[in-house]
């Protein structure tokens, strides 16, 4: 999912076009066998479950988990009432019952095809924008293919078929329009489990920094939506969080940079369960407060011109992120049907400040 990381970095990455370093998205190469995510757009994070509230997956993003445990291994459930393996289905719509409790777990079907349309809409005061705001939208089209399911683990197959982006101004435009070229196009395979923990990400067109742009490098779960091993009733929460360094990293490479509490933790709430529409409402909130620094790179002696003595030799950000959002998913299968989310992102950059308020809309179409 791609809420905030994406439209952050791009931001990021204006700011640092202004500031003279020119970070650009890694051409393709082959990534690791087995490369550990990091939620992409798209929305809250993925990483380790917090073991809170009985759930102890160990799951990017995302997105939303912090991309250290062993996404191979799938969570082993806790609850006594909860299903004895991870191939458990879920809770049919014909049993389920609007107090609960149940289990939600994604149930892939082997030769299902989908498509999910994505859209953002952002506003933020940048470098180099004429005074005021400036709003830029970026939307793609994903098509997945369910190649194989096993033990109720599915191998699934997406490819960016579309992505387009507009507004913007000057050279943040042309920042944002250079990565989503690069981006569209993008091919890769996954690994998804029933609680949607991503593992075994593997690129047959572009490489992480794309498929970042593109949402493939998943941070909480399918499309940033993961489940507990737990039974669920509504009220009941589960956490995970993001490595936030991670994914600014797998698009724009920063030697040298250092982090600290780069952290995003993301909270689900079962909200409402609806058995009559084979449905379930389940809220998100993101928050987190990562900073970074960074050694500017000293262009004077590359271009044989003498650098002003006030210029910047370290170059200091710092993230306050918020956001909140809700989804509504199909109890069958697990899979979302329609996710909204906003988030406001203040970003101190040393040289001055931006807030950048965001708001995404994730459907699916087919």
């Amino acid at each position: 999912m791609r809420l905030p990381q994406v439209s952050v970095v791009l931001s990021l990455a204006a700011i640092l076009v202004v500031a003279g370093c020119q970070p650009k998205v890694q051409e393709a190469v082959a990534p690791p066998p087995n490369d550990s995510p990091e939620p992409i757009s798209q929305l809250p994070g993925n990483g380790t479950a917090d073991t809170s509230d009985a759930s102890k997956a160990s799951p990017t993003a995302g997105a939303p988990q912090a991309p250290t445990s062993d996404p191979s291994t799938a969570p082993a459930p806790t609850d006594a009432t909860s299903p004895s393996s991870d191939t458990a289905p879920a809770t049919p719509p014909s049993t389920a019952s609007a107090n609960g409790p149940m289990s939600l777990r994604f149930a892939f079907d082997k030769g299902a095809a989908m498509t999910y349309a994505s859209d953002i809409s952002q506003e933020a005061s940048m470098p180099g924008s004429k005074g005021g705001s400036m709003q830029s939208k970026m939307a793609t089209v994903t098509d997945i293919k369910v190649l194989d399911v096993t033990s109720g683990k599915a191998n699934i197959q997406l490819t960016s078929s579309k992505i387009t982006v507009s507004g913007g101004d000057g050279q943040v435009q042309k920042a944002e329009a250079e990565m989503a070229k690069k981006a569209e196009g993008t091919v890769a395979t996954m690994t998804i489990d029933p609680f949607g923990k991503p593992s075994n990400l593997k690129y047959t067109k572009g490489d992480k920094g794309t498929g970042k742009i593109a949402g493939f490098d998943f941070d909480t779960g399918f499309f940033s939506i993961s489940y507990p091993d737990k039974k669920l009733k509504p009220g009941d929460t589960w956490t995970h969080s993001l490595d936030f360094k991670d994914v600014i990293g797998a698009m724009m490479p920063m030697t040298g940079a250092t982090w600290k509490n780069s952290n995003l933790t993301t909270t689900f709430t079962l909200q409402s369960i609806q058995p009559s529409a084979g449905t379930a409402t389940i809220s998100m909130s993101l928050s987190g407060n990562p900073s970074m620094s960074m050694k500017m790179p000293d262009l004077g002696s590359k271009s044989g011109q003498k650098m002003p003595t006030d210029a910047p030799k370290e170059m200091k950000v710092s993230f306050i992120v918020k956001g909140s959002g809700t989804a509504t998913v199909e109890i069958r299968t697990g899979l979302p049907k329609l996710i909204t989310f906003q988030n406001t992102t203040d970003i101190d950059y040393g040289m001055g400040k931006t807030t950048q308020k965001q708001s995404v809309t994730v459907k699916r179409t087919k």
